[in-house]
């Protein structure tokens, strides 16, 4: 689900580099940052999610076809294989 979604709302293809730096940037600074900086971050990160969503127009894993997804469900953000 995903790996579906940041395909279909990121530039993970055409910048590889961006994209790893644009993720790791920020989860270093949730995870070593002070705790303003971590803030930041998360806040960043999920109102980045808040605008990625839809519904997969064909089955993608466990998921069929009109499954919708959100980056901010709680199990997309724990990238679980659960339903």
């Amino acid at each position: 689900m995903v790996a579906f979604a940041v395909d279909q709302h990121s530039q993970t293809r055409t910048d590889v580099v961006g994209r790893f730096q644009r993720t790791f940037r920020a989860v270093f600074a949730m995870v070593f940052g002070e705790l303003d900086d971590a803030l930041t971050a998360a806040r960043r990160v999920h109102s980045i999610h808040t605008r990625i969503h839809g519904t997969f127009p064909h089955a993608v894993g466990a998921w069929p076809a009109g499954t919708p997804y959100h980056a901010n469900d709680a199990d997309s953000l724990r990238w679980s294989t659960r339903r």
